[in-house]
């Protein structure tokens, strides 16, 4: 089976992250498309503003309707910082020897992908899905690219709007619309 690792920080989960799911898993024939939180971020100027626990929840309330995505805790329970390479091996040791995993992230990592920890073991075991958000390219056999709209959306312009009491409500899914205020979230 064909696997997608859509990894972040879900502070909050947003329809921009359903849409490139979507978007990856009908173009690159996905079987599933796993969301995983990730636990502590390895760039330092980087934090979560919410629990593991209330990411995850979000999560599982945003994915609910979607039959093919699923979400993994694996960064979470590993716990210390989250680096990809460590999520792709733990993931692979429940997976079957057959299956082929694709990380899906936006362009705008393409920059620092690089630096990513085992970067070139990482492109070895994985191949990427990458989806517009501020036209940066690689070339290389293992990217692939999602032909569409760049998504100008950010779980960090949420928290703004939130903040600053704009609109937000329309960028996340019903149930972590409700979640977000029932929890009175990133106010």
């Amino acid at each position: 089976m064909n696997i997608g690792i859509l990894g972040g920080s879900f502070d909050p989960i947003h329809n921009g992250h359903l849409r490139i799911a979507a978007l990856a898993k009908y173009k690159y024939d996905l079987g599933k498309v796993l969301f995983v939180p990730l636990n502590k971020p390895w760039l330092k100027k980087r934090k979560t503003h919410v629990s593991s626990t209330q990411r995850m929840e979000m999560c599982e309330a945003a994915l609910k309707k979607y039959k093919s995505f699923e979400l993994s805790d694996v960064d979470i329970i590993r716990g210390g910082t989250t680096y990809m390479i460590d999520t792709v091996y733990d993931l692979k040791e429940g997976a079957a020897p057959e299956d082929k995993f694709f990380v899906i992230l936006g362009d705008d990592n393409i920059k620092s992908i690089q630096e990513w920890k085992k970067y070139n073991e990482l492109c070895s075991l994985v191949d990427f899905i990458v989806a517009p958000r501020e036209k940066h390219k690689v070339e290389k056999e293992n990217f692939k690219y999602i032909q569409t709209e760049p998504v100008d959306l950010s779980s960090s312009k949420i928290r703004k709007n939130i903040k600053m009491k704009k609109e937000w409500a329309n960028l996340v899914p019903e149930t972590v619309k409700e979640y977000i205020k029932k929890n009175n979230l990133y106010q």
